[in-house]
């Protein structure tokens, strides 16, 4: 389910990561796993349909397993593709994990 695209991030994809989740870990609504202290785990993730952790490698699978819900988008429609978005070009650091519908998948594809 999970699709692996190298696109330009939608208003919304940047909104997320620049206000919403900066804000969570600032006033602590997302609490991070005790594994993120460890030097050896310095990547991490942030899936919105979880939005009160932030995991690292080690700890996501529960969390990705978890059977699709709503589109994390819209709400509205069932989610259809589970999308990651990497904000750093090297690859490092973390992903955030979102799920589409149908329809926002489209919308976020080509914008």
């Amino acid at each position: 389910m999970t699709d692996h695209y190298r696109y330009e991030p939608s208003v919304w994809v940047r909104s997320i990561v620049e206000d919403d989740l900066l804000v969570r870990l600032a006033t602590e609504l997302t609490r991070p796993c005790p594994h993120l202290t460890d030097p050896e785990h310095q990547r991490y993730a942030y899936a919105l349909w979880a939005p009160d952790l932030l995991l690292c490698a080690d700890c996501i699978g529960p969390v990705m397993d978890a059977p699709a819900g709503m589109c994390d988008r819209c709400g509205e429609a069932q989610a259809a593709h589970q999308n990651d978005y990497i904000p750093t070009t090297d690859g490092e650091g973390w992903v955030l994990l979102f799920r589409l519908c149908e329809d926002c998948q489209r919308r976020e594809m080509s914008q």
